[in-house]
């Protein structure tokens, strides 16, 4: 599985009700029960968040943030998806990456 960073932005402030954020949190629960979501959270600004999930593609992970009550209800008005390429000590932060070394010819 690979790591999708999410960030949810253009939140419509004053919409957002019990409801809702009690369905968001459910959406929530249900995929760290899945084992799909590895970590969220709004930014301290109050103006948007991030969600990283586990998933087999764009389009699976796309499929989570659609069902999140928080997109499908417009509190948040978008979301951009990344592929994330983890670096970390195994993979040599990445040094012998064909993409880091294709930036590093530019």
């Amino acid at each position: 599985m690979e790591k999708y960073i999410v960030i949810l932005q253009g939140k419509v402030k004053g919409t957002l009700t019990s409801d809702l954020l009690h369905s968001h949190i459910e959406h929530l629960h249900n995929l760290q029960d899945k084992n799909i979501l590895f970590l969220c959270g709004p930014f301290k600004d109050n103006d948007g968040g991030v969600q990283i999930l586990k998933a087999n593609s764009y389009k699976e992970a796309e499929s989570y943030v659609l069902q999140d009550p928080f997109i499908a209800q417009k509190y948040y008005a978008s979301y951009i998806i990344h592929e994330l390429i983890e670096a970390n000590e195994s993979n040599n932060y990445l040094l012998d990456n064909s993409q880091t070394k294709t930036n590093l010819e530019r």
